[in-house]
């Protein structure tokens, strides 16, 4: 009786059913340059509480972490999440990525960790926004799968733009087509509500 009530206790202090979520975080300096601080990473608490409302618990990986210090965190983590935001993924040359940054050397060493982790076991990476963005150009190899635009943040669509009868058309068609293909999917279970 006294070794089950142990085991007992022992897993209602250390075990747990909540799942532990790594968060790459990502250089301050780059997120918000106007912020005086010594801190020199972040991670937003929009991700953090994001992970919290599913019920999990979150565990920040460095991006500038060896590949050794993040192998062994990872270890005790049941998935990744790559967040999004306005840092730089890749460094460019002539229009031409040739290198990642030091944010994105970080992502890399945890996806190929990820992989062979997913070997074994299954490790999920999740990625939001330029997370995916991450995600897409670790897995297909490719620096220049993505098109890197200048000048594309706070681009103001003129009011003539939107007013144009073809775009407006457009959107009419593309939301049918979208409620057409909702109805086929809902249908065989109409049943139930």
């Amino acid at each position: 009786i006294i070794v089950i009530c142990l085991i007992f206790f022992m897993n209602q202090c250390y075990g747990t059913d909540r799942p532990i979520i790594g968060i790459l975080t990502k250089p301050l300096k780059e997120e918000y340059p106007d912020i005086n601080t010594p801190y020199t990473e972040v991670i937003e608490g929009k991700y953090v509480h994001f992970v919290e409302a599913g019920g999990g618990r979150v565990f920040p990986l460095s991006y500038t972490s060896s590949k050794e210090v993040l192998e062994m965190q990872m270890k005790k983590l049941n998935g990744i999440l790559f967040t999004g935001g306005g840092t730089e993924l890749l460094l460019f040359k002539n229009n031409t990525a040739y290198d990642y940054t030091e944010y994105g050397k970080g992502a890399k060493k945890i996806y190929e960790i990820a992989q062979e982790f997913n070997t074994k076991i299954h490790f999920p990476l999740w990625g939001t926004c330029l997370g995916f963005e991450m995600l897409l150009i670790l897995e297909s190899n490719d620096l220049n799968l993505l098109t890197h635009c200048y000048n594309c943040s706070n681009y103001n669509i003129n009011d003539q733009e939107v007013r144009n009868e073809e775009v407006q058309q457009n959107l009419i068609d593309y939301f049918q087509q979208l409620e057409s293909l909702l109805l086929l999917v809902l249908q065989p279970y109409e049943e139930y509500f």
